[in-house]
């Protein structure tokens, strides 16, 4: 019995009983002319395409790991969409082979009924990563397969929905494979209102007056700050002996009120401003000296505020009431 490595997971493990059953060799489908594989058989990357991969909802490029003859895994190739916080659930994996047996990679897993796409037949796998993790193979000859690994561990009905998808792609630049069927590329989610507000034009410079803070607010985040990794914000230092804390504004439109809270607590108050409300935290992290506000701007983007007052605690959030109404007048619509 072998046991291998999964692409997408971090530890999936594929194993199998003491006999097999071999999915049914390629045969080119009636009228079809052969398709030859990529010039570098060690690439599946070249197995999909960019107008392929924009049509499942991918970039063009692929993180491609060698093959590992020794241990019987061939060469792979990962696609994930974008997003920065895309998920295994989101990603999708190739590996594909000219010299190491489908039989050996598996170690005698049994698999079910083969099914044909894109004029090849493919059998499914079982995984030990358990039912989120879908895995399709087609042996192409007696030393030659490919395989298809897709993943939904959210909702496991749905683990092999892109694989199923992705195979009649693949199986296009495959020996024996059909043309691939025309996918329309998906459309572009509209990015958030918030992604065109300047954090640091939140406040003006008469407004910045009475929080006893200096102006103009220094940019902070990814492409705004060397090595910032955080949504977009503006944070403005207190004035000397005033006792308050760093003022700060973020951004964040691709993520929820909940994701940006980064604690369990429940707001201790909440704050009308015009048609919006915020959750007003004066103990986050059972810090009396701090306070945070948070904005849910809309179900997938928010607006949060902190700041505080070492001298003293009571004053921790005077800042933030009075920054929430001007701020919240200068957001656009959600």
């Amino acid at each position: 019995m072998k046991v291998r490595l999964g692409l997408l997971a971090a530890a999936v493990l594929l194993a199998g009983g003491c006999t097999s059953t071999v999915a049914g060799v390629a045969a080119p489908a009636p009228g079809a002319k052969p398709v030859p594989p990529p010039k570098d058989p060690n690439d599946p990357c070249g197995l999909l395409l960019p107008d392929q991969l924009a049509g499942l909802g991918f970039p063009p490029n692929g993180k491609l790991i060698p093959e590992r003859k020794a241990q019987d895994v061939p060469a792979s190739c990962t696609w994930k969409p974008d997003d920065p916080d895309a998920s295994v659930d989101d990603s999708l994996g190739v590996y594909y082979t000219v010299d190491i047996a489908l039989e050996d990679f598996f170690g005698g897993s049994q698999p079910k009924e083969p099914a044909t796409y894109g004029g090849l037949q493919w059998s499914q796998y079982e995984s030990l990563a358990g039912p989120g993790n879908c895995l399709y193979a087609t042996k192409l000859a007696d030393a030659s397969f490919a395989l298809v690994e897709s993943n939904n561990n959210k909702d496991t009905s749905k683990a092999c929905d892109l694989a199923k998808l992705a195979m009649p792609q693949v199986a296009a630049h495959l020996p024996g494979g059909s043309p691939a069927p025309p996918l329309a590329p998906k459309p572009k989610k509209a990015p958030s209102a918030l992604a065109g507000v300047e954090p640091c034009d939140l406040l003006s410079a008469a407004e910045l007056a009475q929080f006893q803070v200096t102006a103009p607010g220094r940019k902070t985040g990814k492409d705004r700050s060397p090595k910032s990794t955080t949504p977009p914000g503006c944070e403005w230092e207190p004035a000397e002996a005033s006792g308050f804390q760093l003022l700060y504004v973020s951004l964040d439109p691709e993520k929820s009120e909940a994701e940006v809270n980064y604690t369990d607590e429940q707001a201790d108050e909440q704050i009308k401003a015009g048609t919006r409300s915020w959750d007003l935290f004066t103990n986050p992290d059972g810090n009396p000296k701090q306070c945070s506000a948070i904005l849910p701007f809309s179900e997938k983007s928010s607006v949060k505020i902190t700041s505080g007052n070492n001298n003293d605690p009571a004053k921790a959030c005077e800042q933030l009431r009075a920054a929430i109404p001007l701020i919240s007048a200068k957001l656009p619509t959600g």
